[in-house]
């Protein structure tokens, strides 16, 4: 049985092979280490995210949550930032297709200008 962990990175991975492919490529994004929820004894339902994934490339901080427990997010949700910038919604294709255009937007942003609105390091 695949994880709610690995079940989100590999959906991260095909978008980003579809719509960033020319723009970064997946070896340059780094995943942050799971951070482990300490159980809490009867309690089955611990909160409204079951996983998160936090992963950074080219100054971008992006977080995929798998499903929530209630009818706003019933597929997930993806949330990139950089610096002041961001964009969120549910883990369909039409949000993918945002955040594909949001990045090269930002990078395409971040060249124009010798790179004062963005770098490896801006917005950390």
């Amino acid at each position: 049985m695949i994880s709610a962990r690995h079940a989100l990175l590999r959906q991260a991975q095909d978008y980003f092979h579809k719509l960033l492919v020319d723009v970064v490529p997946w070896d340059d994004v780094k995943v942050d280490k799971a951070i482990p929820i300490p159980a809490i004894r009867g309690k089955r339902d611990q909160g409204p995210v079951r996983d998160l994934v936090v992963a950074r490339f080219k100054g971008f901080k992006m977080e995929l949550a798998s499903p929530f427990d209630d009818q706003k997010w019933p597929l997930g949700r993806v949330t990139v930032t950089r610096g002041p910038w961001s964009i969120t919604g549910p883990m369909d294709a039409a949000t993918w297709e945002r955040v594909g255009d949001f990045i090269r937007d930002r990078i395409i942003e971040g060249e124009q200008d010798g790179d004062t609105s963005g770098g490896e390091n801006w917005g950390r």
